[in-house]
């Protein structure tokens, strides 16, 4: 290997990489294994980062028994993709039914497409980066 391998940045792209794996096959998963339903935006709830404001949308969904579940999703943005009043596709956990997620690629599969794409990029531009230098040097 190269003295001027840049072996850090490589890890670094291979955390990212192996965490959006590790997401991807989680979410799949969990989707593969939910059962599906239709559920509502009640409302959106505001939360305060250092980023700046995140709206949640808060939505009810009736499961297979007929009992009636509220809902947070964990995943906030700005703008929000939902508006209260929203009829939303919403997956959950028939043994646990709190387990359960707005069936979108926002909430569901954005950060290990991020995650996955960020961790290829970064090795891939690091690496292309070395053999490019180490091929410039033994010409």
């Amino acid at each position: 290997m190269n003295k001027n391998f840049p072996t850090f940045d490589v890890v670094v792209g291979s955390v990212f990489l192996i965490a959006g794996f590790y997401m991807f096959a989680k979410a799949w998963h969990f989707v593969s294994h939910a059962t599906r339903t239709t559920g509502t935006i009640i409302k959106l709830e505001s939360s305060d980062t250092s980023d700046g404001t995140r709206f949640h949308p808060v939505f009810v969904f009736t499961n297979a028994a007929g009992t009636e579940y509220k809902c947070r999703s964990p995943h906030g943005s700005y703008p929000c993709f939902f508006k209260p009043g929203e009829r939303v596709s919403v997956v959950y956990d028939a043994a646990v039914p709190t387990h359960a997620e707005i069936n979108s690629i926002q909430t569901i599969w954005s950060f290990p497409f991020i995650f996955t794409g960020f961790g290829g990029f970064w090795i891939y531009r690091v690496t292309r980066k070395a053999r490019l230098e180490e091929k410039n040097e033994a010409a």
